[in-house]
């Protein structure tokens, strides 16, 4: 007992040691420590400074008084006095002795607040903000530079970061899209508010390797996550709305039974509704995972990627979007929440995962874009603002290097060639998209056919709109026509009854106050066709059972209509794909084109056979369409395969 007393006497004796050796090290100065009362809320004050090494904790002063502790070079203090002047100081302590300190800064509390609560409104499938309909033109943020990452604590650089706000601002995005509440930090969520930018704000859920949406820790730790982060969320007046989850792994799904991963979701929703009324809810999901009911989701978002094209097959990128607004996102907004091209040496390039040059990576999100708005007008968010170094998490140290062949840590828009320039490089995708969004063209949408009298709807940058004096549209270039203009927005309408049926180019430009013209970006494509009925289509998919086992027959029947009448000898092409096998897998297996009989349908058979886990049959079905130009008219169904209830 006496050696173990010794020994404990002996070891606090080397810390304290240490520690004073530490503090004769450390004395001086904290440098940088910057005092901002918020913009939001009153009596709230952020603190932060810069990093001193080995720091165990540092104690925060206001007027004299310690108010509280950080272990990171950050604080907020929720309970100043609003109007009052206060004086702040941060020391630097280890081992119960104090090292460098800060200067002490005064400040002067507002008695108001500069930022108020947005007013945001989904109305119908529209989202309206401050009464004035909106359209997301986003950017996926997370702020990992190069050494850092979610899972490693590190000091953030808040400089860098309101660079990026400014530069966002500057190329037109309103909007940020993150993925967890780790990405964004309350003051960062105020400063993204300072520069006139909303967040759709991701949710900290992941289902564990381990688990399923079935496993009640899961649930359980889902609902602690989810409290702990609305408590700063609801703080804030900038967010449009909430994502669940990022990607559901199919695989976990099944496991779990869709029934089963439904109720979790709806619980979640509900709970965040609960903590925060009036929110609004959603997920950000992708095509593997569609088979989510929506009922209980505010806005329907989809991370649709075009080099992807296993999981839609047959649909095409703009038909499985138009199949998303007319099913999925019937009269509620649909915005995408990821899509982009890497540019990483691995990869076949030309929008490919991967391998793509700068330029290739420009043209492939501005047309990604346009096919975006072209299928709802609620807008999308690009992946991403910055290369992220430490995708995928591969291993230690992972943050530290920039791996040529490894294609998720290359789709930023702005390059992070080395760790010297941290602000980052911007690459051509971020000055096409500074172009594109000067003016978007809304209505009409691109390569659709028109007739008669039709709106035109531009939107303009928020930055640009000061200094607009007229916006205008014109076809082929001639007989520019002015459109009258309330707050971003500028409309008219056209007749193109004066028009021939054929291929026109709609395009916009603008004068500043100044005089000076600028074109917008590229035309958009207009097809009029005053001399042709165009057919309103359906397509339905059924099958003989909604659960199959492995053995079992699919017998599938595909019902295809045109202005409510069966479409007689028409090629339907259907296409069958696994997915969930394994956590995210996607495997095309059967798939033909058909001509209908003189009811209008096709029918098809397949056999289940070689999997017996529990997984899902994607069941999908297109025809050309009617309504857009080169483009495909689709649906999709999807059934459960060796499903055990949980």
């Amino acid at each position: 007992m006496k050696k173990r007393v010794m020994l404990l006497l002996l070891l606090a004796a080397i810390l304290l040691s240490a520690a004073a050796v530490w503090a004769q090290e450390s004395a001086g100065s904290i440098k940088k420590l910057k005092v901002v009362p918020s913009w939001e809320t009153l009596g709230k004050v952020y603190l932060m400074w810069e990093q001193i090494e080995d720091t165990f904790y540092y104690k925060v002063y206001r007027d004299g008084k310690v108010i509280g502790r950080a272990r990171d070079p950050f604080y907020v203090d929720q309970k100043a006095a609003a109007g009052a002047k206060a004086v702040y100081k941060v020391v630097a302590t280890k081992g119960g002795k104090d090292g460098a300190s800060s200067a002490e800064i005064p400040v002067k509390l507002p008695e108001t607040i500069d930022l108020p609560r947005e007013k945001i409104e989904f109305r119908g499938d529209d989202i309206y903000v401050n009464g004035e309909k909106y359209i997301v033109c986003g950017i996926g943020y997370a702020p990992y530079r190069p050494h850092t990452s979610p899972n490693k604590p590190y000091p953030r650089d808040y400089e860098i970061i309101e660079k990026d706000f400014q530069l966002m601002k500057k190329i037109g995005f309103n909007t940020i899209r993150n993925w967890s509440g780790r990405d964004l930090d309350e003051y960062m969520m105020e400063l993204a508010h300072k520069y006139g930018l909303l967040i759709i704000q991701g949710m900290s859920i992941w289902v564990p390797p381990m688990a399923d949406f079935s496993d009640k820790s899961f649930w359980d730790n889902s609902m602690t996550t989810v409290e702990d982060e609305m408590k700063i969320n609801r703080e804030h007046g900038n967010i449009i709305g909430y994502l669940l989850m990022n990607e559901p792994p199919p695989g976990k799904i099944a496991q779990a039974s869709l029934a089963k991963t439904n109720e979790f979701y709806d619980l979640i929703t509900a709970k965040i509704k609960e903590l925060q009324p009036g929110a609004y809810v959603s997920l950000a999901n992708w095509p593997r995972a569609d088979m989510l009911s929506t009922k209980n989701w505010d806005f329907i978002c989809i991370n649709h990627y075009g080099y992807d094209k296993s999981h839609v097959v047959n649909m095409g990128y703009r038909g499985y979007l138009g199949w998303m607004e007319r099913i999925l996102a019937k009269d509620k907004p649909l915005i995408g929440t990821e899509y982009g091209y890497s540019m990483s040496k691995r990869g076949e390039g030309k929008f490919g995962y991967g391998g793509n040059t700068e330029e290739e990576q420009a043209i492939g999100i501005v047309n990604d874009t346009y096919a975006m708005i072209a299928e709802k007008g609620n807008g999308a968010c690009i992946f991403s603002w910055i290369d992220e170094w430490w995708k995928n998490n591969e291993g230690e140290g992972d943050e530290d290097r920039h791996e040529e062949t490894e294609p998720e840590e290359w789709f930023g828009i702005v390059a992070m060639p080395d760790d010297k320039n941290l602000a980052g490089v911007p690459r051509q995708a971020a000055v096409a998209m500074e172009k594109f969004y000067e003016a978007l063209i809304i209505s009409p949408r691109d390569a659709n056919k028109v007739q008669g009298t039709i709106p035109v709807e531009v939107y303009t940058k928020t930055s640009l709109f000061p200094n607009l004096a007229k916006v205008e549209y014109s076809i082929d270039g001639s007989n520019w026509v002015e459109l009258s203009n309330t707050a971003n927005w500028w409309r008219a309408e056209m007749d193109t009854t004066s028009l021939n049926d054929g291929k026109y180019d709609l395009k916009v430009r603008y004068t500043t106050k100044a005089g000076k013209e600028t074109v917008a970006s590229q035309p958009l494509a207009l097809y009029v066709v005053n001399n042709e009925k165009i057919s309103q289509q359906e397509l339905v998919i059924s099958t003989d059972k909604a659960v199959y086992k492995n053995g079992d027959t699919v017998i599938l029947t595909i019902k295809y209509s045109e202005n409510s009448k069966p479409a007689v000898n028409k090629a339907v092409s259907y296409a069958v794909t696994q997915i969930g096998t394994i956590t995210a897998s996607c495997r095309n297996l059967a798939g033909a084109e058909l001509l209908t009989n003189n009811q209008g349908i096709v029918k098809a058979s397949y056999v289940v056979k070689d999997e017996d886990r529990p997984h899902f049959l994607t069941i999908s079905a297109a025809v050309p369409s009617e309504q857009v130009v080169g483009q495909k008219f689709a649906t999709r169904i999807v059934v459960e395969v060796n499903q055990v209830q949980k």
